[in-house]
């Protein structure tokens, strides 16, 4: 189930396994509207991978879903924030 799907997403990312972590979560984000944690997540490990693009593309949609719940490490990253 996704609340599982997400748990092992969460531990290949605490265990700095950037791809699994990716591979799980883009598995996620294709399954129907996406959690904002996914999107997060995701735009994360996409840049620690080193797929700046991506990250930013995937942080982006994150922000015009939830405008309000910013992450300040990825604004700083990609110099969004005001």
């Amino acid at each position: 189930d996704r609340k599982s799907r997400l748990g092992l997403a969460r531990a290949f990312y605490a265990q700095e396994q950037w791809s699994a972590a990716i591979v799980v979560l883009e598995e996620l984000q294709g399954q129907g509207a996406p959690e904002h944690e996914v999107l997060l997540y995701l735009s994360r490990a996409l840049l620690k991978e080193g797929s700046f693009g991506k990250a930013m593309d995937t942080y982006e949609a994150l922000l015009d879903r939830w405008p309000d719940r910013p992450d300040a490490e990825l604004d700083e990253h990609f110099r969004i924030g005001g």
